[in-house]
């Protein structure tokens, strides 16, 4: 990722692990049908797959966030009845 501050480009690098995956051919082909189905690659794929299992919510909850407006906030949720 770069960015232009002052007049002079600052770089900053990301680094990724990367992983080495050995898959039989039947598997291989539903992880590629699973990530073309999402638009995604199979390695953004299955980094979505390992984020959602290791978080404490999956993305499609977190996704969820502020979906229904008239929804009333935690305070007034957790006020006894």
């Amino acid at each position: 990722m770069n960015t232009w501050v002052g007049g002079k480009v600052q770089v900053y690098t990301l680094r990724m692990a990367q992983l080495i995956l050995e898959l039989d051919d039947e598997t291989a082909e539903r992880l590629r049908r699973a990530a073309e189905r999402e638009g995604l690659s199979e390695s953004q794929w299955l980094a979505r797959l390992l984020s959602d299992r290791t978080e404490q919510w999956p993305q499609a909850v977190r996704e969820l966030s502020g979906a229904w407006p008239d929804l009333p906030d935690a305070d007034v949720l957790r006020r006894p009845l």
